[in-house]
């Protein structure tokens, strides 16, 4: 990115064109009207995209709507984003609550959070701690993990003891090593698979290993 790009930087209540600049800044209430280009994006507070945006750096501490596609290199959600098209990037990490409306692809994904994803959720390596509720159409990648996350606060895990366990819901997971809990699912394929407590499986389908918790359901698995 050109160091000679000029900065956008909202404070209060201010909105800006698209194009391409260096670095993007919002601290109070802003709207960019179109699609944008730029190092970094940073929303501390309510922001708005009306179109798509392609960023080395993303970070949400605040609220941010993306009305088109998203790619970012490294994103990082701590507040609340929601994106309209798909999201692609190389490591991307939840730990607030992100949206996605089509696929979401990158080499590493991480969740402390929640999620909603309405098409693939396609990486390498997957993480996800189990804080919240989590939705998902589909899941393909390398190494998958699904667990239940410990609480970050003691607010978190009175409020979180109120309601019954956090879950994953999807229709299909398909990885080469796919560690589970507390995930409902109608197939899970994959070379090495571990069902945790919490789970329920209509299909498992495994080339060399599977283990079963106890507290699993599991309606039939076959070795392929």
């Amino acid at each position: 990115m050109s160091q000679h790009l000029r900065d956008i930087i909202i404070s209060g209540m201010g909105s800006s064109s698209g194009g391409s600049f260096q670095r993007v800044r919002i601290d109070g209430v802003g709207e960019i009207n179109g699609d944008i280009v730029c190092a970094s994006f940073v929303s501390n507070g309510k922001g708005k995209i009306a179109g798509s945006i392609q960023t080395d750096k993303f970070e949400v501490r605040g609220m941010c709507t993306v009305k088109g596609n998203m790619q970012a290199v490294h994103s990082r959600i701590d507040g609340t984003a929601s994106i309209d098209g798909r999201l692609i990037g190389e490591t991307i990490e939840i730990n607030g609550t992100a949206s996605v409306a089509f696929d979401c692809e990158a080499e590493q994904f991480k969740s402390h959070g929640s999620f909603n994803i309405g098409g693939l959720l396609n990486a390498g390596a997957i993480d996800i701690k189990l804080l919240h509720s989590c939705h998902v159409r589909e899941i393909g990648g390398e190494n998958i993990s699904v667990k239940q996350g410990k609480p970050l606060s003691v607010f978190n895990k009175l409020f979180s003891s109120l309601f019954s366990s956090p879950h994953l819901e999807t229709d299909t997971i398909e990885g080469d090593k796919v560690v589970l809990e507390y995930t409902k699912a109608r197939v899970v394929r994959g070379t090495q698979v571990i069902i945790g407590p919490g789970c329920e499986i209509d299909l498992v389908e495994y080339k060399q290993s599977v283990q079963l918790h106890e507290n699993a359901q599991v309606n039939s698995h076959i070795k392929l």
